[in-house]
């Protein structure tokens, strides 16, 4: 009996030793959890890693002692309850450097900083009290603290969701407040500029961002549908086949969570490339709607077309040439030797370089800043055309060529050098036209000049490999939904009773007809869901198209003559990010704006995949 009652002192006093540590360590959360969210505000680890330990230390002694005096399992208890608290407080500090992020750069949220401040004093609270609702039982205050706490925790948790509802209207208004100024019509269709904020436009990256998704949506909503399909209602009933069944869903769900730049690792090789077995994208070994043809140049610079015999043949007197890629309309030509044409052509070229060269020293001159934009009215452009044909000795009419260049240069008021360098081509160009027309050069064709291989392409043009084209870029995001797509789909059939199957099957239908009339109307509004969730996640992908060879092109490609899927292509994530990349203020607000674009074109989508399903619903209802 003696030694029963000292084991009971023993033990006694073990478990207020217990108590006392378990008290301390509840003590010291508060100060520790304040230290983590500082240091990890200011993008250290480490304070973030002590608030993991501390925590998970004070939950082990507050849940042994708890469990030696009620006989619960209090160590899992108190785990479940510090993790929770980890998560408010984490929850928090990203909310507070969110807010820190959204106002760099950002003279209008300057002012709301203090809301920063209220979400890491709200992290703090949520693991004082998430420590003291297991600490508290300790001391003997387990039903009356337990209540009052349980009830200060959810107030506490729902102060932490109204601040992340708050957080995501303000970075929403913060967007619209920044954005909205720079929207317009040419900000649509205008192609980007990397010196210039104000005339930089998103229409190249809306085009080809609309494209991809199209691409996208029309290849992965079929075939994830069909696998699904596949996989839930065909389920093999062979032991090893049973296997494989499950071996294929098992990878199929692994593969909804890898990273994107694996599937652009996948698509440039699979797709891009295509493994080579058809060449390289530059000479790819099959082509569809594509015709060569050779191209001359006449002494005027004009091309002149002919058939391609499969090499490249000099010009000789007597050949065919034609004025159109066609090869319909008959050229009136005449090839003469070189000694004759060349010294005419070349003083013809470098009188019209000196025009040019004027030309773009004095558009140049007139920018206010290094870089900018041009600054042309039309005295200012009356002044440039006068000088460049002030001491030329042009066969031309230099009147008449005085005017086209004052008619043509304010139209490059406000452009950058990039802008404008097409439109000085163009204008030089008519110009050398006007020169070799003069001189009587055109149609002449030197004997013996090479001529160029030129191919057409049509619409429909196709080529393997596919290269860093807009249709490869689809595909590999194809790739990158394809398991989310599987994944929700098959959820949704699944969720279709057996009863509607036997139903169907009952009534003599077979097992494509119960699919195709019982099971798919019943599955659609899931897995339009699933639609939605993966072209949300499609149309913000950056990675892979960083490794495909987007580009940050000039140009809208598919609107071009003869454009087609195998043209370059841009995106609205690259785009945006450049801009947000560019030291300049005001990159930061055409960011802004192609964002709402890129949410607008997002809920566009969304929009009709939302009708699909209402759609679906009342005819199944």
């Amino acid at each position: 009996m003696e030694s029963s009652g000292q084991i009971s002192t023993i033990r006694d006093e073990a478990m207020r030793f217990y108590r006392i540590a378990a008290a301390a360590l509840a003590l010291l959360v508060p100060v520790f959890a304040g230290f983590a969210l500082l240091a990890s505000a200011s993008g250290s680890s480490v304070g973030l890693l002590l608030l993991v330990l501390v925590s998970l230390g004070v939950a082990v002694g507050a849940g042994f002692a708890q469990s030696q005096k009620s006989g619960a399992s209090g160590v899992r208890l108190g785990i479940e309850s510090v993790l929770v608290a980890l998560f408010v407080a984490v929850s928090a500090n990203i909310s507070a450097n969110a807010f820190s992020v959204s106002t760099a750069n950002n003279d209008f949220s300057q002012n709301v900083l203090w809301l920063g401040g209220i979400c890491r004093v709200a992290g703090l609270l949520g693991i004082w009290i998430a420590t003291a609702y297991w600490i508290l039982p300790v001391f003997g205050g387990w039903s009356r603290g337990r209540s009052f706490l349980d009830r200060a925790f959810r107030v506490v948790c729902i102060c932490t969701a109204v601040l992340a509802v708050l957080l995501l209207a303000f970075l929403l208004f913060s967007i619209a407040f920044n954005g909205l100024g720079r929207l317009n019509p040419a900000f649509l269709k205008d192609v980007n500029s990397s010196t210039s904020a104000t005339s930089a436009g998103i229409g190249p990256a809306l085009i080809g961002s609309v494209v991809l998704l199209l691409i996208c949506a029309v290849t992965a909503i079929p075939l994830g549908v069909g696998t699904a399909i596949l996989l839930e209602e065909y389920r093999p009933k062979n032991k090893i086949l049973r296997s494989l069944h499950g071996f294929v869903q098992l990878n199929i769900n692994n593969l909804a969570g890898v990273p994107s730049i694996v599937y652009g690792i996948l698509g440039v090789t699979a797709f891009a490339n295509m493994f080579y077995l058809f060449g390289t994208f530059t000479d790819p070994g099959v082509t569809v709607g594509q015709t060569h043809y050779l191209e001359y140049r006449d002494a005027a610079d004009n091309p002149l077309y002919t058939d391609d015999p499969g090499e490249l043949v000099p010009a000789t007197g007597g050949m065919a040439l034609y004025t159109d890629t066609a090869r319909q309309a008959a050229a009136q030509a005449t090839v003469l030797p070189a000694d004759e044409l060349k010294p005419l052509r070349d003083r013809i070229r470098k009188d019209v370089k000196v025009i040019g060269d004027t030309i773009k020293d004095m558009l140049y001159d007139t920018r206010q800043i290094r870089r900018g934009p041009m600054v042309v009215d039309d005295l200012v452009a009356q002044s440039i055309a006068a000088a460049a044909f002030e001491s030329t000795n042009l066969k031309a009419d230099t009147a008449e060529l005085t005017a086209i260049v004052a008619a043509a240069l304010p139209a490059m008021n406000g452009k950058t050098s990039g802008q404008i360098r097409s439109d000085r081509r163009a204008l030089t160009d008519q110009i050398e036209q006007a020169e070799f027309k003069a001189a009587g050069t055109a149609g002449l064709v030197i004997e013996g000049s090479t001529p160029q291989r030129r191919s057409a392409r049509q619409k429909w043009y196709l080529q393997l490999p596919l290269g860093k084209s807009v249709l490869a870029g689809g595909l590999t995001l194809m790739l990158v939904v394809l398991p989310i797509i599987i994944v929700a789909s098959a959820e949704a059939i699944r969720s279709v009773p057996p009863s509607m199957r036997a139903g169907c099957l009952a009534l003599g239908g077979t097992k494509w007809q119960s699919i195709r009339q019982v099971v798919l109307p019943a599955a659609i509004p899931g897995i339009c869901t699933g639609s939605i969730l993966a072209m949300s996640r499609a149309i913000g992908e950056a990675a892979p198209l960083i490794l495909l060879g987007a580009v940050f092109i000039s140009f809208n490609p598919l609107f071009r003559e003869n454009g087609s899927l195998m043209d370059s292509f841009s995106a609205m994530p690259l785009q945006i990010f450049q801009w947000t990349s560019e030291p300049d203020a005001d990159f930061k607000r055409t960011a802004a704006a192609g964002i709402i674009v890129l949410l607008v074109v997002l809920l566009t989508f969304n929009a009709v995949a939302v009708l699909i399903r209402q759609k679906t619903q009342s005819k199944a209802g």
